[in-house]
């Protein structure tokens, strides 16, 4: 009887285990569908954005190399790039710089980077970055983010500009002492020699406004294609003031030296921006034949007209392979 009792049980045991996983299997599996369903949007998202602040990091890095890019009236050109199978559009514009009575060579720029598909009109993301390149002619300016915005977050903005330097003119007066007068009697018998005139005639310094200076930075070396290398030698322009000068005309002349022997490669002109900054490229040559390339000032034309001071810097730069 006690062996009858027990039949069925573990029958029991099993259909309760069916009903069981028949309930919690249907619930795991809605759950997991619903998980890719949100993490899809989230991945896409990730890399549209990542698509944008790739573009935005590539123009300003050529804004590093590239010193006319942002300078007012000067190139701002807008780029189009491929990254991770997205095409990203980004813009450039001048970014005024701050009203604060400074007067800025620093480089304001604005980048926006515009997010689609290959061939499609629709933005799928948008970053935008406001960039200030510290002017520096002997190296790479500094850059400086002011502000970043992703997809309408809100600005992050960095280091403050610093305030314009002040000037203080300290006024030294020298009091002499009085002056003793002796007054002396006497009987003299004067002989009265002959009278001789000497001219003495005194050229004043020219007006530093009316000089201008060429002074070269360090040359740097440029890979073209192959073996081929050109040298890129960079100059500033200013007058006796210190000042820099826009749109003065510089013509160099190009010499490379090959098996020993300098020989001429032509002139090159250019002409300043508003910051006084003018770079002149060589021609493209054998790296196995050439290993030096020498740039010479031969004029430096200005409007106003000014007289060139070539003593003050040297005229020559030479840049080996």
């Amino acid at each position: 009887m006690r062996r009858r009792d027990q039949q069925g049980a573990s029958l029991i045991i099993v259909l309760a285990l069916v009903l069981f996983l028949g309930i919690m299997v249907p619930s795991i599996l809605a759950l997991t569908a619903t998980g890719s369903k949100a993490s899809g949007p989230a991945h896409r998202d990730r890399r549209e954005l990542y698509a944008a602040s790739s573009a935005i990091d590539a123009a300003v890095q050529l804004g590093r190399r590239d010193a006319d890019l942002g300078v007012p009236g000067g190139p701002c050109p807008s780029q189009i790039l491929s990254i991770d199978g997205l095409e990203v559009t980004v813009g450039c514009a001048h970014h005024a710089p701050p009203d604060d009575g400074c007067r800025y060579l620093d480089r304001f720029v604005a980048f926006t980077a515009d997010v689609r598909k290959p061939g499609q009109s629709a933005v799928l993301a948008t970053t935008s970055a406001e960039v200030v390149y510290r002017y520096n002619f002997d190296a790479d300016p500094r850059v400086e983010i002011r502000q970043w915005t992703r997809e309408g977050s809100a600005p992050v903005t960095t280091t403050p500009l610093p305030p314009c330097t002040s000037t203080t003119t300290t006024t030294t007066s020298t009091t002499l002492p009085p002056v003793t007068t002796t007054t002396t009697t006497t009987t003299t018998t004067t002989t009265i020699p002959s009278t001789s005139t000497t001219s003495t005639t005194t050229t004043a310094p020219p007006n530093p406004s009316t000089v201008v200076n060429s002074r070269w930075g360090a040359p740097t070396r440029e890979s073209i294609s192959g073996n081929k290398w050109r040298a890129v030698a960079p100059m500033e322009i200013f007058d006796g003031n210190g000042s820099r000068l826009e749109n003065a005309t510089v013509t160099v002349k190009v010499e490379y030296s090959e098996g020993g022997t300098w020989r001429d490669g032509g002139n090159v002109t250019g002409t300043s921006t508003v910051t006084g900054a003018v770079t002149f490229h060589s021609p493209a040559y054998m790296e196995n034949k050439v290993s030096q390339i020498r740039f010479t000032v031969s004029s430096v034309t200005t409007t106003p007209a000014r007289t060139w001071n070539s003593s003050a810097n040297p005229v020559t730069v030479t840049r080996s392979v």
